[in-house]
């Protein structure tokens, strides 16, 4: 697994996954907006894991933004993962100067 996954990646997660299967026999549109920001979000989760950190925490970035309110929670874990980022190139930087 990445070290860059945090509790609130997934703890978000499994709380969008909940969601989906709370709204999985209403064939509303809801259902389909919880279903394409679930959707959305795993494909950042993967993305982080597969070794595309950056890019994987944008998209679930926004596949958060359409959970709000309690898609902050996924919003501060992929916050966190671009700190990171961040972080780790700032350290690069200044090992190389």
């Amino acid at each position: 697994m990445s070290h860059y996954l945090n509790r609130y990646l997934y703890t978000a997660i499994v709380i969008y996954i909940c969601i989906v299967f709370v709204t999985l026999f209403e064939w509303s549109l809801i259902s389909w907006f919880v279903g394409v920001g679930t959707g959305i979000s795993l494909l950042g989760l993967v993305m982080i894991v597969i070794g595309n950190p950056k890019f994987g925490a944008n998209v679930f970035l926004i596949g958060s933004v359409l959970f709000l309110p309690i898609g902050v929670i996924g919003m501060i874990g992929s916050t966190k993962v671009l700190d990171q980022l961040e972080e780790e190139d700032f350290e690069n930087r200044k090992e190389c100067t």
